[in-house]
This record gives structure tokens, sequence and C-alpha cells, in this order.
């Protein structure tokens, strides 16, 4: 539910901020990579060279809003996360590939099959207060140990300051870091 009202849907924080409010995204999107002892949010995006560093800083200012509950999660953005990921469940039951991924998925992390309705009865269980209470605690104290990766032919000539304050101004985790970005070579070009 967190991953749809950060970036896993059209009406999330980042694809109106980014595309809708700012215009300088193709396309951004987040998602979230569980695994057994923890997991990954990730944030994706396509921009211009030129707007790369100001779509870094719409992010950071966007997740800075949700961590520091500035911005918190509301009743209204809860209420489509929940409809959206209900109805996504609903329709990903008419479809083998879906229902089979999802079998082993929950063999694997709980031991059996969960039932249908188990799975919309939770999602419809969790409150504003649970989402709030799931950032300040599993997201926030993370975020200090945020990574960037460029993909494009040279790397930014200037590092964000902007992601730089933002990420430690509340002490935190690991405030003696800094945010380094990497990025990929030019793709070879085909003759």
């Amino acid at each position: 539910l967190l991953n749809r009202i950060l970036g896993g849907a059209l009406s999330s924080r980042l694809f109106r901020r980014l595309r809708e409010d700012m215009g300088i995204a193709y396309q951004v999107t987040s998602e979230y990579q569980a695994f057994r002892d923890g997991g990954m949010l990730l944030v994706e995006g396509s921009t211009s060279p030129g707007n790369r560093m100001a779509a870094l800083d719409a992010i950071v200012e966007e997740l800075n809003a949700l961590v520091t509950g500035l911005r918190p999660v509301d009743e209204e953005e809860l209420w489509l996360a929940k409809t959206q990921l209900r109805s996504t469940h609903l329709l990903g039951s008419q479809d083998a590939y879906t229902v089979m991924s999802r079998l082993g998925t929950q063999r694997l992390y709980f031991g059996r099959a969960l039932e249908p309705d188990q799975i919309l009865a939770e999602i419809d269980r969790v409150s504003v207060e649970e989402m709030n209470q799931l950032v300040m605690e599993g997201l926030r104290p993370w975020l200090p140990d945020l990574a960037v990766a460029w993909v494009c032919p040279k790397p930014p000539e200037q590092k964000s300051q902007q992601l730089e304050q933002k990420l430690h101004q509340d002490g935190g985790k690991h405030p003696e870091h800094s945010v380094e970005a990497s990025h990929a070579p030019e793709p070879a070009r085909m003759a």
C-alpha cells in the first residue's frame, strides 16, 4: 500500500509531482522488493539529462515530506491505494501465471497458500495510523542509506546538495555517510 501511495500508480505522489506538476519526467515509479530478511524500495524514472538533478531533488523532497510527517499518508490516499491493490489482486486471480507466482511466493514466505479473502481482508484492515507508523519505523531509519545510480552517458557534474541536506537533517542513521552517484557507461552503438 505504501508503495502504491509513493510511486506505484498514476495517482501516486511521485508521478503527480514529477510528471504532472513539474513536467520533468517521462515516467517515474516505485517498487518494493520483498525478501525473507529484508527488502528494498526502488524508485526509478526517465528524464532528460538537463532535468536529472531537479528530478532527484523532487524525489528526495517527496520522500522527506513522507518520513518527517510534513505530508503523512492521509485517508484519501490510503483508500485509493486499497482500491487499486484490491482491483489488481482480483484481476490477477484470472491469470494462471499470476496465480502460480503468488502461490509460490506465499509458500516461500508463509509456508502455506493464503486464501484470497484473507488477503483482501488484510488490505482492508490497514489504517492510516498503521501506514504512518510503518513510514516512521520502516522507512525513515533507512532513508540515509539511499543509493543513487544514473544510467546516462556521463555522470552529473555536481552532487545534489539538497539531497545531502535532506537525508541528514534529522540526524539520520548514518549522518557521516555521503551520497555518491554512480553511472553506467554509454551503451555500445551498432554499426
